[in-house]
């Protein structure tokens, strides 16, 4: 299984993951751009997170044969 950890503060998601990792198996596999679906993206200097769901949107559409709707 996977677990994506988000926060404010590097120090205290460090703390989370050195505990998390004391009690189970586990490796970071370090920054995410997909997590179910999602496209994340990062403005890191505006400590904004941005999160799309274009792709899933585009297959919805396909699939009720609405793509070229408006």
């Amino acid at each position: 299984d996977d677990i994506l950890i988000a926060g404010k503060s590097r120090h205290e998601i460090d703390i989370l993951k050195i505990g998390l990792h004391m009690t189970f198996e586990m490796k970071d596999l370090g920054d995410t751009n997909h997590i179910l679906g999602m496209r994340i993206s990062r403005d890191r200097a505006q400590k904004k997170l941005y999160l799309s769901q274009k792709e899933y949107i585009g297959k919805v559409l396909q699939r009720f044969n609405m793509e070229k709707g408006k």
